[in-house]
């Protein structure tokens, strides 16, 4: 039975948060109790991509299944509308 199952048995109700930490709790008890040290600049780039996701500059499947429902599946279309966001995300500074 697995630490998920055991608090389900248990009776302890389980949320999103709780379902988070119960399985973060359970890799670190099969890891043999130590997390993997990461550097500096991998966290920053770990803190950049969360703050890209919380504002939604980041392409999901389902953004990109939007987009290309909204052109009708054309890819001259499709490639022609990235190009002029890449531009424009250029022009204001979000992209590099």
């Amino acid at each position: 039975m697995d630490v998920l199952t055991e608090f389900q048995f248990a009776g302890i109700p389980v949320d999103k948060e709780s379902r988070k930490f119960i399985l973060q709790f359970r890799v670190i008890e099969l890891s043999g109790g130590t997390m993997k040290q990461i550097s500096n600049k991998e966290y920053e780039a770990y803190q950049q991509y969360q703050t890209d996701k919380l504002h939604g500059r980041i392409l999901t499947p389902d953004g990109l299944r939007l987009i290309c429902a909204s052109f009708d599946n054309d890819p001259e279309q499709i490639g022609k509308h990235m190009l002029e966001m890449l531009a424009k995300f250029k022009a204001e500074g979000i992209v590099g």
